[in-house]
């Protein structure tokens, strides 16, 4: 008898962590961005070091505390 047999490779569907943080950030920004609301734009600069990632935005008015992300 013959058995058949399926080769599948498993870290095919796994995303890396660029990609998984660009689709993050895309599906956070891109939505509220394109909705009907009124929204405004500040600049933000993303970065990765050795242990983390780093996000700075230029937000007058809002505190550090208030930023949850």
């Amino acid at each position: 008898m013959t058995m058949a047999t399926n080769n599948v490779d498993p870290f095919s569907t796994v995303m890396s962590l660029k990609d998984a943080v660009n689709q993050l950030l895309e599906d956070s920004f891109v939505a509220s961005f394109s909705s009907t609301q009124p929204t405004s734009m500040f600049p933000v600069d993303v970065y990765e070091t050795a242990d983390a990632f780093v996000v700075k935005a230029f937000m007058p008015g809002i505190t550090p505390d208030q930023v949850n992300i």
